[in-house]
Formats: C-alpha cells, structure tokens, sequence
C-alpha cells in the first residue's frame, strides 16, 4: 500500500466488510453492489451512489464511517464501471446508451437488497449526485434525504446543445461505444501519481486512495468517456435536472456540498439547483477540489460534521 494512505487513519485498514450482492438486468447483464450491515434491528438505510468511473472499494472508508453512525449502507457499481462489467469499446472507457439504464439498474440492485418498500437517505458523489436526483424523482417519498457531493448537475464542457449535438453527429457515425475523439489514457504510472495541479484534490493521501487500486485490482480501473455517455449525460441533464420544474418535484430534504475550487462539473449549476429543490440548501466547502470525500483531514472532518448534523436534522439517531 501507498505509504501516504498507510500513514492516514482515514485509509490505512479500509476495506469493504459487507458483502458483495449481484442483480441481473433485463439485458442478461448483472449489476454489483456492496451491503453492509450495522447489526442493528431497524437501522436506517443509506443508499451510497460513486460517481463516473467509480467503484465501491473506493468508498470502503466512507461505507465505514456510515455503519459506525447505525446505517446499514449499501452501495452500487454502476453499468460499466467497477465490477458491473465493461460496455465500451475498450474496456477503460466508460459508456452507457441512457442514464435510464442506471436508474433500472439501480431499482434491481436495491430489490436484489430486499430494499424495494423500504425508505432511503441518499449520499452521493458527481455523477452518482445527478442520478441521486433522478432517484429522488422516480422512487418519489421513499427517499427521505439527499447529501450529494460535488454533484454533476451539469459537465463543464459548454454550449450544452451545442456538445449534445455533436454527440448525436458521432453517434450516427458508429462512434457510441468510441472514446470521445481526442482521448488519451495515461499510463498506469502517470495517472498515480499526485501532482499539486490536479483536479480532484488538494490531498496526497486522498489521491493515492482513488488511485492506488489500479496497480492493485487493475479490472477495476475506468478512464474517459465515451460519445455515448457524454450524449447520455447532457440529454439527461436538458430533460431533467437543469429543469426548475422538475427540481421542484423533489420534496425531500437535500444538502449539495460545493468546493470552492471545482473544477470537474458545472460550479454553478450546484448552487442553481439547490435553489429550485423546495428543501435544498447549498454548502460551499472552502479549498476544496471536486473529490470532497478525499480531501484534507480538515475537509474531511467539516464534511463529516455537515453530514451528522444533516442526518440528525431528519431526525435520525446517530450512534457517534
């Protein structure tokens, strides 16, 4: 292991300690999830949602940290990511047709979970923060709370129409399953290394965390878009939560984390949308990257305060 993670509490002996759940899709293909119980009677349900390109062994931390509080946790590889198999043309990138497949993904996975009439608390990360909104709307009061970190209501490439048009072009030339054109995956090496000027953290430790799992499970590692998940992300985010309307459907209580120095999704669209869903609030989270979850003990510890008092806010009694 890293010797940053190993000097880290936060990392230093993560690991999963639930157990791995499949549910097969209608398409013959099969989904992976992680539960993982408190082993308490009734304990709340927490539904943890990675972003694009993610995995639950990268949220072995988090997971524990959620069942230490009394939540029985469950969380999802979503199609194409992680070990819910491959649907690019190569298999480091990251494809899908229509963010529907993961929200149907999602509903066989919570089923597979004996979950399907049980309510939900929703934490989620970018892309896993615009499909926890999507969650939201169709599961409707079964979803009881949404925490979303750096949720990517919005990818930064701009015009939007302008990138969902170019998108659709390239898929009518057989390129769906293709990279976006000009994608370069870096070398196992370069993509490990820490460098100050990265996107996703300020963190030493927080990086090496995302990144050493390449070296160790290489299967498991997933770099880039393709046309079509890029066609799905923006068609996705026209019809749904760029939307007043469709925000505003969405009773339950929401908390979006934004970091000052985002730099992955749309900054601004985060405060946006926390304006137009009837409880949601907006929490900027001062020198911090996109990864909130991974940045310095000092973020992570005021994340972790926001989220307790969030949670308790909705009534629930935390056991730390």
């Amino acid at each position: 292991m890293h010797e940053v993670i190993a000097e880290d509490s936060r990392y230093a002996n993560a690991q999963l300690g639930g157990a791995d759940i499949y549910a097969t899709l209608s398409n013959g293909h099969s989904v992976r999830g992680h539960l993982w119980r408190c082993g308490m009677p009734d304990a709340p349900r927490l539904l943890l949602l990675p972003g694009f390109t993610e995995f639950c062994e990268k949220y072995a931390h988090v997971m524990a940290r959620a069942v230490s509080l009394g939540f029985d946790c469950l969380a999802i590889d979503w199609p194409g990511q992680g070990r819910s198999g491959h649907l690019g043309r190569k298999a480091v990138a990251v494809h899908c047709d229509k963010f529907d497949n993961h929200i149907h993904a999602l509903e066989a996975l919570i089923t597979e979970a004996d979950w399907q009439d049980a309510p939900m608390h929703l934490l989620a990360h970018s892309m896993g923060g615009h499909l926890a909104l999507r969650a939201a709307h169709y599961f409707g009061p079964r979803i009881l709370s949404l925490a979303l970190s750096a949720p990517m209501i919005l990818p930064t490439p701009k015009p939007v129409r302008g990138v969902l048009w170019l998108a659709r072009m390239l898929k009518l030339c057989g390129l769906s399953r293709s990279h976006v054109p000009f994608t370069s995956v870096p070398e196992l090496e370069t993509a490990t290394s820490f460098v100050p000027s990265n996107q996703l953290t300020t963190d030493p430790a927080g990086f090496a965390w995302q990144t050493h799992w390449f070296k160790t499970q290489p299967d498991l590692r997933r770099y880039g878009a393709t046309v079509g998940w890029v066609y799905a992300a923006y068609h996705s985010a026209l019809k749904t939560v760029l939307r007043p309307s469709y925000l505003a459907a969405i009773t339950a209580p929401a908390v979006l984390f934004q970091p000052e120095d985002e730099q992955v999704v749309d900054k601004e669209a985060i405060a946006t949308a926390a304006k137009h869903l009837p409880q949601g609030v907006c929490v900027p989270i001062a020198k911090a990257r996109h990864e909130l979850l991974n940045e310095t003990p000092q973020i992570d510890a005021q994340m972790w305060t926001e989220l307790t008092r969030f949670w308790r806010a909705q009534g629930l009694s935390l056991t730390a």
